[in-house]
């Protein structure tokens, strides 16, 4: 015989609750997560047009 009894609306908001938690701390992490990678392509890009900044000023020193 199956027992059929009516689900307790407090326990499926608590778990509701829950699972938004972990799923906005998911997100969270997934954004802090594109943040660093982003910076850490800026910083390298950085030190690229630093590079190619000093390579053109020796150039410039070399022609004067």
């Amino acid at each position: 015989m199956l027992c059929l009894h009516k689900p307790d609306p407090f326990k499926i908001a608590i778990i509701a609750a829950l699972l938004a938690i972990i799923g906005d701390t998911l997100a969270l992490f997934l954004v802090v997560s594109a943040f660093k990678d982003k910076q850490e392509d800026i910083a390298e890009e950085r030190k690229f047009l630093e590079n190619q900044i000093q390579l053109y000023q020796e150039k410039l020193s070399k022609l004067k």
